[in-house]
C-alpha cells in the first residue's frame, strides 16, 4: 500500500497542469537565453534613414482630417511653428513641438543568418560601419561582390544592367502614396480617383471603395475584339465598346489658399523628413496599386499605366479567362487560365517598376513583362494609372498606391562633375543604400570607400520587437511600448 500510495502521488505530482506550466515557462527561459546569447542579438534604431519600414527617434502623428497615422522624425530639432503635412491628403494641422518624441524601433537581429549563405540583393542587413567599427548600421543590400554599381535615375544598375525588384521585393521597399480608406471630410478638395467628367458610370462607396453597374445591354463577344492596334504612337487599342475609366489624380494643397489644389507629378518626398529642408525633389515613375477586386456580368476589365514615356495597358477577360498585354499600344504578351475574379474578393497588384510591368491576382503571378526605355523624353505625369471597364461591373476596396524607392545621386556628384557615378565592388564586398535615400549616409558618399566586406556583416534583421508610441510621460524619459507596431521585417 505504501509504494502505491507513493507512485501514486508522483503520478499526481507531475500531472499538475502548474509545474507543467512552470516548467515549460523555464524551459523557454532557457532556450531564450542560448537563442539570445548565440544567435539573436537586438538594437536601437538612433534614425530615418531606413524609413518608412524602420524609424528612429520619431514622432507618432495622425492626421486630423484624414485619419492616416504617420511617422515624423525627430532626430532633427523641429523650428518652432512647424506643422506636420499628412503625406496623404495634404493637411497641415498639427504642430511638431506639440507632440513628444518617441524612441526608434528596437529590432532583433539574426546573427548567423549569413553564415550559412550569403546576403541577397535587396534584403536587410545589420554591419559594423566600415570606418568606425563601434558604430552599427542598418541598410538594405544593393550591390553584390565583384559587381560595378551604378544609380541611375533612380535605380540601382550592376554591371550595366538594372536590378528588376520581384513583386516580393516591392512589397517590403513600397512607400504609401495614397490610402483611399483615409479620406478627409467633403471640403471642396478634389478627390484622387475620379470618374471621366460627364460620362462615368463609377461612383465612390462608403470607406475605400469604388464601383461601377455592368452593362445592361447584351455584350457579344466580338465587339469586345481590338481593331486598328497602331504601332508607333501613343494610341490605346480600341473596340466597339468605349472604356469607363477610373483616373488616379495625384495632386496637393495650394500652399496659402485653403481648400484648393492643383494636380502635380508623384514625386520622391517622404512624410519622415518633415524637419530637414528639401534641397531637390525627384519624380518617380515607379509605382505600385493593390486593391480588393470584385466583378460581375460580362465585359472586360483594363488597366493603364505609364511611366512618362512609355504606355502599357491590360486587358483581361473574366469570362474566358484570359489577358492581353499592350506596351505602346502593340501586343506584346498574352496569358491563359487566369485566376477566377467572379468568386468573390481578389487581391490585385499592379506594377510599373524598374523597367518591368508586374501583375498578380489573388498573389499568383499573371504578366511579368520587362522591357527597355522608349527613347521618348520623360515627361512627369499626375496622371499614372487608370482602372478602367468595357462593360463589366467592378467593385473596388482598400485601394492603396504606392511608390518605389528613389535612389537619390551621391551628394559629392553634385558638387562635383564627373567620375563618381560608378562603384567598384571588391571579391567580398557589398553595396548598401538607405530606404530615406535623402538623408541616407551609405555607400554612395563614404570616404573610406563604397563596399562593406562581409567580415563586418553581423547579420540580418528579422523583427522589430518592442516599438514605443508618443506618450505625456516621454518627457520624463518613459515611452510606452505599442504592442500593435511588432511586426516582421520583410
Amino acid at each position: 500500500m505504501y509504494v502505491l500510495r507513493v507512485k501514486s502521488s508522483v503520478r499526481s505530482a507531475t500531472s499538475c497542469p502548474l509545474r507543467q506550466s512552470v516548467e515549460t515557462v523555464v524551459k523557454l527561459l532557457i532556450v531564450l537565453a542560448l537563442v539570445v546569447t548565440w544567435q539573436v542579438e537586438w538594437f536601437i534604431v538612433p534614425t530615418g534613414s531606413m524609413a518608412d519600414a524602420l524609424v528612429g527617434l520619431h514622432r507618432d502623428i495622425t492626421c486630423p482630417e484624414c485619419g492616416l497615422p504617420f511617422a515624423c522624425g525627430a532626430d532633427e530639432p523641429a523650428m518652432p511653428g512647424k506643422r506636420a503635412v499628412c503625406p496623404n491628403c495634404g493637411s497641415a494641422a498639427v504642430e511638431l513641438e506639440a507632440v513628444p518624441p518617441a524612441e526608434g524601433d528596437r529590432i532583433l537581429v539574426h546573427r548567423a543568418a549569413f553564415l550559412a549563405r550569403r546576403p541577397r540583393r535587396w534584403e536587410l542587413a545589420a554591419f559594423r560601419d566600415p570606418s568606425r567599427a563601434t558604430e552599427v548600421f542598418v541598410k538594405r543590400i544593393a550591390g553584390l561582390p565583384g559587381e560595378t554599381i551604378e544609380i541611375r535615375a533612380g535605380d540601382v544598375y550592376a554591371d550595366g544592367v538594372i536590378q528588376r525588384k520581384t513583386l516580393r521585393n516591392l512589397r517590403a521597399l513600397a512607400i504609401l502614396v495614397h490610402d483611399a480608406a483615409f479620406q478627409p471630410p467633403n471640403d471642396g478638395l478634389a478627390d484622387r480617383w475620379l470618374g471621366e467628367p460627364g460620362r462615368t458610370r463609377w461612383e465612390a462607396v462608403e470607406g475605400s471603395g469604388f464601383r461601377v453597374q455592368g452593362s445592361e445591354e447584351e455584350i457579344e463577344p466580338r465587339d469586345l475584339e481590338m481593331s486598328d492596334l497602331p504601332t508607333s504612337d501613343f494610341r490605346l487599342p480600341t473596340s466597339k465598346i468605349p472604356t469607363d475609366w477610373l483616373t488616379y489624380r495625384h495632386g496637393r494643397r495650394r500652399p496659402g489658399r485653403p481648400g484648393e489644389t492643383e494636380e502635380v507629378p508623384i514625386d520622391d518626398g517622404y512624410g519622415y523628413n518633415q524637419t530637414r529642408p528639401v534641397v531637390e525633389s525627384y519624380a518617380v515613375r515607379d509605382l505600385l496599386l493593390v486593391c480588393k477586386l470584385r466583378v460581375s456580368g460580362a465585359g472586360r476589365l483594363a488597366l493603364f499605366a505609364t511611366d512618362g514615356s512609355s504606355q502599357f495597358l491590360l486587358m483581361l477577360d473574366p469570362a474566358t479567362r484570359r489577358g492581353e498585354l499592350f506596351h505602346d499600344a502593340r501586343q506584346v504578351a498574352s496569358a491563359r487560365d487566369l485566376p477566377r475574379l467572379d468568386l468573390g474578393l481578389t487581391k490585385l497588384e499592379l506594377a510599373l517598376v524598374d523597367r518591368q510591368v508586374l501583375l498578380a491576382l489573388g498573389g499568383q503571378a499573371v504578366f511579368t513583362y520587362p522591357y527597355m526605355p522608349s527613347g521618348r523624353r520623360f515627361e512627369p505625369t499626375s496622371r499614372p494609372i487608370k482602372i478602367g471597364t468595357q462593360g463589366l461591373g467592378i467593385e473596388l476596396s482598400e485601394v492603396k498606391l504606392y511608390r518605389d524607392i528613389y535612389y537619390t545621386p551621391p551628394r559629392r556628384s553634385r558638387r562635383a562633375a564627373t567620375g563618381l557615378g560608378q562603384y567598384r565592388l571588391g571579391g567580398d564586398e557589398y553595396f548598401v543604400l538607405g530606404d530615406n535615400s535623402p538623408i541616407s549616409l551609405d555607400s554612395r558618399d563614404w570616404n573610406a570607400g563604397p563596399g562593406v566586406p562581409a567580415e563586418l556583416l553581423l547579420g540580418k534583421p528579422f523583427l522589430v520587437h518592442y516599438p514605443s508610441r508618443s506618450s505625456p510621460a516621454a518627457n520624463w524619459g518613459f515611452q510606452v511600448p505599442d504592442l500593435t507596431k511588432i511586426r516582421y521585417i520583410r
